[in-house]
């Protein structure tokens, strides 16, 4: 049971790392014309090697703490914990998706 949360992640770094190698395939809120390509598709493939640092993260903290859980540790989920990852991820989309907009912006008024 252990291996669990590390196999799992592991899983999500090599589909994450498959998936920032095809930036074009992504959907774009924004419209994707040759002027903005190069700079939107470098904004998404950093947009998910940030995703993907800090799902690893994520994964290798509650897996530590399974760890020390089964050292009769009494570390257990708080109730911080589900709300702060939840803004940890959904913060970095935001971000990157005002930064799209704000990149798309800049290349009109070029």
């Amino acid at each position: 049971m252990v291996w669990t949360l590390p196999g799992i992640g592991i899983v999500l770094l090599i589909g994450l790392t498959i998936i920032e190698r095809f930036p074009h395939a992504y959907n774009y809120l924004v419209p994707i014309t040759e002027a903005t390509a190069k700079a939107q598709y470098q904004n998404a493939r950093l947009m998910m090697v940030v995703i993907k640092f800090e799902i690893i993260g994520l994964f290798a903290y509650f897996s530590w703490q399974s760890i020390q859980l089964a050292f009769g540790r009494n570390v257990g989920l708080g109730s911080w914990e589900l709300p702060l990852v939840l803004v940890i991820i959904f913060g970095t989309c935001i971000l990157f998706v005002v930064r799209s907009f704000r990149m798309n912006k800049r290349s009109q008024h070029e």
